[in-house]
């Protein structure tokens, strides 16, 4: 009975994919680097971004497997989520400090994020459990798709609070120039314009809240979980160097060139992560 059970836990390891080990593959000189190295890799980094495919389940099981060999290497983390508009921090606080509960997390989340909060129930837990701070990042949703429709310029002085103060977009980085493909693709009749000031304003409204913070809390780290478009290096990681001269370690999902659709360069991220065992879609 006792071989049975461990042939049965040998297998259920081997489906889910728990015990697969995590690799990042170098986009440039520096080489591959096993997970154990990162806190000794990232002792000039503030900030490390992660990207995701958002209904990829295997893409945020290493973003935890990431969260956790930083935690417990004694790196004094924050986890920033694009997943939560930025007016819903008071909601994150009561959960770090342990006043909130799952339902009322899960209720609030859900106005946030249409993916099911079991995508990401492990992170939340373990972030919570330990007292990890987590940062809501991103714009609300009505304002994204005011400035979609009608470019920045259209917002009031009320809808701007907490936003940054101007915006500018390129239409010829990478992932806008895939974007602009998809949107012509689908006719949206968006003007691309203002869908490329949307995304910008994205990116630096995230940039702006992780910047704020580290200002705040000078012995922390930010691991940044968002999608992969967010997380290149021309995304979030170019706000942050704008705003305040830091540099951010950006890790890719091994999904990222279909995602991009071409091939990932050091232009667009430092690492690759690379998994044992099977890949879960």
């Amino acid at each position: 009975m006792k071989l049975n059970r461990c042939f049965l836990l040998l297998a259920l390891l081997l489906v889910s994919g728990c015990g697969s080990s995590v690799r990042l593959v170098g986009l440039d000189s520096q080489g591959d680097l096993e997970l154990e190295g990162l806190a000794d890799r990232i002792r000039d980094e503030r900030v490390i971004c992660v990207g995701e495919v958002h209904d990829r389940l295997r893409d945020h099981e290493n973003q935890l497997a990431i969260i956790t060999s930083l935690h417990g290497a004694g790196v004094e983390l924050a986890v920033g989520l694009e997943m939560f508009q930025f007016r819903s921090q008071p909601v994150l606080d009561r959960w770090n400090d342990g006043s909130l509960g799952w339902p009322a997390l899960k209720s609030v989340y859900e106005m946030n994020w249409k993916l099911p909060i079991s995508m990401y129930g492990d992170i939340l837990g373990y972030t919570g459990r330990r007292h990890i701070p987590l940062l809501a990042l991103n714009i609300p949703q009505n304002i994204a798709a005011r400035v979609a429709r009608s470019g920045f310029s259209s917002l009031t002085a009320f809808e701007r609070q907490g936003l940054p103060d101007t915006i500018t977009c390129d239409e010829n980085l990478p992932q806008m120039v895939l974007l602009k493909k998809i949107l012509a693709v689908h006719g949206t009749g968006i003007r691309f314009a203002n869908f490329c000031e949307a995304q910008a304003l994205r990116d630096k409204t995230m940039a702006l809240r992780i910047v704020e913070f580290l200002e705040k809390h000078p012995e922390k780290k930010v691991v940044v979980l968002a999608g992969i478009g967010h997380c290149a290096k021309t995304g979030i990681p170019a706000q942050i160097r704008q705003l305040s001269g830091l540099e951010t370690m950006v890790i890719l999902p091994s999904v990222a060139n279909q995602a991009l659709g071409r091939s990932v360069t050091e232009l667009d991220g430092d690492y690759i992560i690379k998994t044992g065992g099977r890949e879960i879609r």
